[in-house]
């Protein structure tokens, strides 16, 4: 329908062939400046940032969420960098969990200490998409062995609030838990720097990788100091720990996509690009960077000269190209009325498509390669 691409002078020239029939085809109706649909897009965001910040309910933030998914939409057909459209998803998210911890601590009333409410996983990498679940936790401060039991009830209560709200205003309940209602993931500063030392210390193989996804957190709200005190012990404790590189470069070596992306069954997206954000956070950890999403990481690791140009392009194009990928794919479902998903079936998709995920795989498939020689032992 409508065909659109921008120009070197940065103009946009809007090709009305098709829309109807009163009209005639292949004829310039005129032109929009980038700078004009930049101020169209901003001027929504700012609504809806404005909205969040008024919104009373999770009817109300589930609303906000049905009409930035309409904008997440536009920006995916309008075939927008999907680095940034998986930023503004992510800012999106950021924005309606603080309305709703706001609501829940009104509900609870105030906090009996200092306390972070953390996201992780994608959305603590800022790579969330149009399908995604909740991932996120809860520090508190230190408190006396008295008032532990208390204090722990009450955060845990507030995550369980906060996690049923998110869920009704369109974020889904994480299938393993790993949320701050469940009281594993809801505990004293001190007790955290304990489970992040046991995986550091002793990393078994089954659940490593399952675990990973709390090395990529990042606050959401709350009390800061909290949230990098716990940094500073995680980088700290790495600093004496290679062991934990070595084991967790083997995890990943057995998720080596196969080069063979065409198969019977539909790709998982998701897990196809897996071992690409697992390797990159692998890096980033090893030296320090301090990026929260992989193309962050990926910069940063090329800027200390870590990893060289080659690899620092073909990772890039492999996040995009996937992510691009799976961004379609979800808005393919959201137009044919079902819930997004991240499975699509390769064998159906566009040769393009197709030479992107194979080219996707081998970049990948390199990068799992170079991690095992650079954090080889004999395991």
């Amino acid at each position: 329908p409508l065909a659109a691409n921008l120009d070197p002078e940065n103009t946009l020239h809007v090709d009305l062939a098709g829309l109807n029939g009163s009209m005639q085809y292949n004829k310039v109706a005129g032109f929009i400046s980038g700078n004009d649909l930049s101020d169209t897009l901003f001027n929504d965001h700012r609504q809806i940032a404005g909205d969040i910040e008024k919104a009373d309910s999770a009817a109300m933030l589930w609303n906000i969420f049905q009409a930035s998914r309409k904008l997440v939409i536009s920006m995916v057909l309008g075939q927008a960098d999907p680095y940034s459209v998986s930023l503004y998803i992510s800012s999106l998210a950021d924005a309606i969990c603080r309305r709703a911890i706001e609501l829940c601590i009104k509900d609870a009333g105030d906090p009996p200490c200092r306390f972070a409410f953390l996201q992780t996983g994608s959305a603590g990498r800022r790579e969330q998409t149009l399908c995604t679940d909740q991932d996120n936790a809860i520090i508190f401060e230190n408190v006396e062995p008295e008032k532990l039991e208390t204090v722990s009830k009450y955060f845990t209560g507030l995550g369980r609030r906060v996690n049923e709200m998110l869920s009704e205003s369109g974020y889904r309940l994480c299938k393993g838990e790993k949320m701050a209602g469940n009281p594993l993931w809801c505990q004293p500063l001190d007790k955290w720097k304990h489970y992040f030392s046991g995986w550091i210390k002793n990393p078994g193989p089954s659940e490593l990788l399952e675990m990973s996804i709390f090395f990529d957190f990042r606050i959401c709200y709350g009390d800061l100091d909290l949230a990098e005190s716990l940094r500073d012990f995680v980088r700290s404790d790495l600093k004496t720990n290679d062991i934990f590189f070595h084991h967790l470069a083997y995890a990943w070596k057995q998720y080596t996509p196969s080069i063979n992306v065409k198969s019977e069954k539909k790709t998982d997206i998701k897990r196809l690009i897996m071992p690409l954000t697992g390797v990159v956070r692998l890096y980033a950890l090893n030296y320090g960077i301090s990026g929260y999403s992989s193309i962050e990481r990926i910069f940063e690791l090329y800027s200390g000269n870590y990893i060289d140009y080659s690899l620092l392009r073909n990772i890039i194009r492999a996040w995009k190209d996937l992510t691009s990928i799976r961004l379609n794919h979800q808005v393919e479902c959201i137009s044919a009325g079902v819930e997004p998903d991240n499975h699509v079936d390769l064998r159906s998709v566009n040769n393009e498509y197709l030479c992107y995920a194979e080219q996707a795989v081998l970049s990948i498939n390199n990068l799992i390669l170079k991690a095992s020689n650079d954090f080889y032992v004999e395991l």
